[in-house]
C-alpha cells in the first residue's frame, strides 16, 4: 500500500553502507514481533522508523548529503530524495539501501509510484525510474512544471501549466489542460475525477482532462488536498478548509475561515489539518464539526498522519503521538533535526 523512538535519539554517521547512505543501524534489542509503523525524514538526512506506538526505534539511516524533503512508502520500500537530487530506495523493514539514482537536475515537489515505477520531477523534466533497481525507464522534457504528481485511471497526471496526462510506461503526453498559471500546488484523483488545486481556483477535470467545473478562490491559493472516497477537502492559505463532492462545484463544507492551513489528511471520516504556525485540528468530515485542537509553539510542522487510534504529528524536531479520539498527547520523541516528511509503513 502507498501512503503518501526513544526520546532524544541522536542519529549520526555510522559507516559506509551504500553510495548515498552513510549509516544504517538495525537495533538488536528490538523484539522480533515489533514491526515498523511510522517513518520520518529530517533536514539532517536522518530516516528513522518506529513501531506503531512510537515508543521503539526499529532502525535509522543517514543520507550522506542530507534530505530534500520528500518521503514515500510503497510496499516494502521507502523512497526518498536527498539534497543532491538523487532518489534512494531503502528497505522498509531494516533501512538498508536498495539503490540510488541521480536524476541530473534539481528535484521539485513529491515522488509518486504506479506499478513498478517511481516518478520524480526536476525543473523541466519528468522521469520514470524502475522501482526495483532505480534504472531510468524514461525522461521527458516539459515547460511549466509545478512539482505535484498523482496517478489514477492507469495514468500519471502532472501539475503545472498545462496540466498533463502522461503514459506511465513511456512519459508520452496523452492529454493536456491549460489552467493559465504554472503555480499549481496540488493535484489528486478523487471519485474518477482529476482535482487541480491552483492559485485562485479549484478545477475538476475528467481523467481525459476535460473541464467539468471550476470553483474560484478569493485571492488565495491551495495548500493541499485530501481525498476520502468521492469527497475531497481543499486547504487554503486564507479561506480555511473547503469540502467538495466531485459532482458539485459548490462546497458542502466551509470551516476555519480566514485561517492559513497546511496540507490536510483524512482517515476514517476525520480530517486532520494544521493551522500554519498554530494548532492541529481534527474535524468531522461529514459536517465540519471540530472534535478537538492540539496546540503547539513550533513554527514548522512536517505533516500529520493517522492510523487506527493514533495520530502522528511532525512538530518541529519532535514526533508527537496523540490519541485520535481525544487529541491528548501520549508521547513525544526528539529527532535532533527538523522533520521534513512523515509517512506510514
Amino acid at each position: 500500500m502507498k501512503h503518501r523512538i526513544g526520546v532524544g535519539i541522536l542519529v549520526g554517521f555510522l559507516g559506509m553502507v551504500g553510495g548515498w547512505l552513510t549509516g544504517c543501524d538495525l537495533f538488536d534489542d528490538v523484539p522480533d514481533d515489533i514491526e515498523p509503523g511510522v517513518i520520518v525524514l529530517t533536514d539532517t538526512g536522518s530516516v528513522v522508523a518506529f513501531d506503531e506506538d512510537g515508543k521503539t526505534a526499529i532502525w535509522d539511516a543517514t543520507l550522506a548529503s542530507g534530505a530534500a524533503g520528500d518521503l514515500l512508502v510503497d510496499g516494502g520500500s521507502v523512497f526518498v530524495i536527498n539534497s543532491q537530487s538523487s532518489v534512494l530506495a531503502l528497505d522498509a523493514s531494516n533501512g538498508a539501501e536498495l539503490w540510488s539514482a541521480s536524476v541530473g537536475g534539481t528535484t521539485r515537489g513529491r515522488l509518486e509510484t504506479l506499478g513498478d515505477a517511481v516518478f520524480v520531477q526536476t525543473a523541466d523534466e519528468v522521469i520514470g525510474l524502475d522501482a526495483d533497481s532505480g534504472a531510468e525507464l524514461w525522461s521527458q522534457s516539459f515547460d511549466g512544471l509545478s512539482g505535484a504528481l498523482t496517478t489514477g485511471d492507469g495514468a500519471l497526471f502532472v501539475a503545472g501549466d498545462p496540466v498533463r496526462r502522461l503514459d506511465p510506461s513511456s512519459g508520452d503526453e496523452e492529454a493536456s489542460y491549460d489552467i493559465g498559471d504554472s503555480y499549481v500546488p496540488d493535484i489528486v484523483v478523487s471519485g474518477g475525477m482529476v482535482i487541480v488545486g491552483g492559485r485562485n481556483e479549484v478545477v475538476s477535470l475528467t481523467t481525459s482532462l476535460d473541464e467539468e467545473w471550476a470553483y474560484p478562490l478569493d485571492d488565495t491559493y491551495t495548500s493541499g488536498i485530501a481525498v476520502d472516497s468521492g469527497d475531497f477537502y481543499v486547504a487554503t492559505d486564507a479561506e480555511g478548509l473547503l469540502g467538495f463532492d466531485t459532482t458539485d462545484s459548490e462546497p458542502f463544507m466551509e470551516v476555519l475561515a480566514g485561517e492559513a492551513l497546511d496540507v490536510p489528511t483524512v482517515t476514517n471520516g476525520k480530517i486532520y489539518v494544521t493551522i500554519s504556525y498554530g494548532d492541529l485540528i481534527r474535524i468531522d468530515a461529514s459536517d465540519g464539526t471540530e472534535d478537538w485542537a492540539w496546540s503547539t509553539t513550533n513554527e514548522h510542522m512536517g505533516g500529520v498522519r493517522a492510523s487506527g487510534s493514533s495520530v502522528y504529528l511532525a512538530d518541529g524536531e519532535a514526533l508527537v503521538g496523540l490519541e485520535a479520539d481525544s487529541g491528548v498527547a501520549g508521547w513525544e520523541q526528539s529527532l535532533g533535526g527538523m522533520i521534513l516528511s512523515i509517512d506510514l509503513i
